[in-house]
């Protein structure tokens, strides 16, 4: 009990003067991504420089293009963490959405590991080109059938590839002539002025990228 007012003022300005000097601990102390990642991205860079996608340019351009849009999520990983890790209050949502998204990543890793190591005739992708034709068949080692087999077979998978190594994409769109991402966007979102989500997603800064530029065509956030 309290005989004076002075006493409760004093009580309080004590208590406040407690709470607000007390640090404040750490909801969650976040894992720091950036290894994992660069191990998981070192070792797809591995695969892919063993594998000779050079004489297979239409699975080559979008693996090549892939990872540039893997780079470019690795890089925003690494900026979030480097923003919240030396503040005093971390909420668990940034720790787990950080989480989720490196998670994401290595996944998308894996899968066109997995992908880039399939020896089956139906993942390599015919070219119109005869010297690497020829270049395909001896690094096959002519063992799985006549080369015509070979190409007709490789034909009728192309998309089933392109497919399987951007999975998480609505499409894969080599730019043609007067082609703009607004255009894509427009396509594929039903509005031009959704271009900076494909922009976004495959590392562009303008909606005019080179004719031959491979685009990866994103869900849109909220889907579709």
């Amino acid at each position: 009990s309290y005989e004076r007012i002075e006493d409760v003022a004093w009580t309080c300005s004590f208590v406040w003067s407690q709470v607000g000097d007390r640090p404040v601990p750490l909801i969650v102390a976040p894992e720091d991504p950036t290894d994992r990642l660069d191990a998981a991205l070192a070792e797809l860079q591995a695969d892919v420089s063993r594998r000779p996608l050079s004489i297979l340019p239409l699975v080559s351009n979008p693996v090549t293009a892939y990872m540039d849009v893997l780079m470019t999520e690795v890089v925003g990983l690494i900026k979030r963490v480097a923003a919240i890790v030396n503040t005093p209050e971390v909420l668990i949502e940034d720790f787990q959405g950080i989480a989720a998204s490196t998670e994401a990543v290595l996944l998308r890793c894996n899968g066109i590991r997995q992908t880039l190591g399939d020896e089956n005739v139906e993942d390599l992708v015919a070219t119109d080109d005869v010297y690497d034709r020829l270049a395909v068949e001896t690094w096959r080692g002519a063992t799985g059938g006549s080369l015509q087999e070979l190409m007709a077979e490789a034909v009728e998978a192309r998309e089933s590839v392109r497919q399987r190594v951007a999975s998480d994409y609505l499409d894969v769109v080599v730019i043609k002539d007067n082609q703009t991402l607004r255009d894509l966007a427009r396509e594929y979102y039903g509005s031009a002025d959704d271009w900076t989500v494909i922009a976004d997603a495959n590392g562009l800064t303008n909606s005019d990228p080179p004719v031959g530029t491979v685009v990866f065509i994103p869900r849109r956030p909220g889907g579709g």
